[in-house]
């Protein structure tokens, strides 16, 4: 018998499910997004970030990806989640100014990393 100072014994970590792979979840949230909810959020939330929930087909709106992604969580913690920004191609934007005179070679490697750099 073991009194309550004694501390008990390691309990052993609960086992992780396996998960998606990221390709998968990035077809599905984006099949679901185009079939059951672009024309839901359209109009009204452009620029939004949708968090999609691949499994149960949920999803949550936020101004950006941790709030739309704190919304879902809240029902569905261990959801598979494709984030999509309303009206726009990419989640993500990057620019760069450029100076006259100087060029840019642009490359995408097999992996999807682009990489910019100025021409030699």
């Amino acid at each position: 018998m073991r009194d309550a100072d004694t501390p008990s014994p390691a309990q052993p970590p609960t086992p992780i499910a396996p998960t998606r792979p990221s390709e998968e979840i990035a077809r599905l949230g984006d099949q679901i997004y185009e079939r059951d909810i672009r024309a839901r959020v359209e109009a009204d939330h452009h620029g939004k970030i949708v968090a999609i929930d691949v499994d149960s087909k949920d999803y949550a709106i936020g101004d950006g990806i941790i709030e739309a992604s704190d919304r879902l969580r809240a029902t569905r913690p261990d959801a598979h989640v494709r984030f999509v920004r309303v009206g726009y191609r990419a989640v993500h934007r990057f620019g760069m100014a450029l100076m006259d005179g100087h060029d840019l070679h642009v490359r995408v490697t097999d992996g999807g990393l682009v990489v910019i750099r100025p021409t030699e």
